[in-house]
């Protein structure tokens, strides 16, 4: 499933739309366990979620998220149509790495100051009895004012540590992400092929 969405600049009599457009999608992703968990999400889901965003899309306020202040901050995974992550059911694998291992939240932060950008799995394993974070960390640079390019740098999980920045094909759908709609609250991005990423602030 590729979608490609006409993009316009959002002004102010498009606002209160935009805000109605936003607890659409909100609400088209209850119960999706943020597209890769024991739900299996529909192509016909999928195809309604997709055409909610692009309509959210078309009246994005920040057109440059490159000069935007929004997109610094630590954000939370509300839903992927990556499948990629949906095969792995998590972003990095890691969660195999014990028996009944389980990828449960993704996070995202991105600091300014040095071109940082690293991502928080939280992992349970045993049905729950044991928990942690996977961190990977990494850089990003800008290839046009939305697309980022991100480099993981090595992964990190309780005392053990893997390098990342290559061959780990599983952190492959966010190495290059486009944001197409950002604002103080949300933030969708996609990948090279129209995959979806909705994200919710929460710092």
């Amino acid at each position: 499933m590729e979608h490609y969405c006409r993009r316009v600049v959002m002004n102010a009599s498009k606002a209160k739309g935009s805000s109605m457009l936003k607890e659409k999608v909100l609400v088209s992703l209850k119960g999706l366990e943020k597209g890769y968990g024991s739900v299996v999400v529909t192509d016909d889901q999928d195809d309604i979620i997709d055409d909610l965003v692009c309509d959210l899309e078309d009246e994005n306020p920040e057109p440059s998220a490159e000069d935007s202040s929004f997109l610094v901050g630590r954000w939370k995974l509300l839903f992927t149509s990556s499948s990629l992550t949906r095969f792995q059911k998590g972003i990095s694998g890691i969660h195999s790495l014990l028996p009944v291992g389980k990828s449960l939240d993704l996070e995202q932060v991105i600091e300014p100051e040095d071109f940082r950008s690293y991502l928080v799995e939280k992992v349970s394993y045993f049905g729950g009895a044991l928990k942690g974070d996977a961190l990977i960390d990494g850089r990003y640079k800008w290839l046009s004012n939305n697309r980022l390019s991100w480099m993981p740098d090595a992964l990190k999980l309780w005392f053990l540590r893997f390098q990342a920045e290559s061959g780990w094909k599983a952190l492959g759908a966010f190495r290059s992400l486009e944001v197409t709609y950002l604002d103080y609250e949300l933030k969708i991005e996609r990948g090279e092929v129209g995959q979806i990423y909705i994200w919710k602030r929460i710092e």
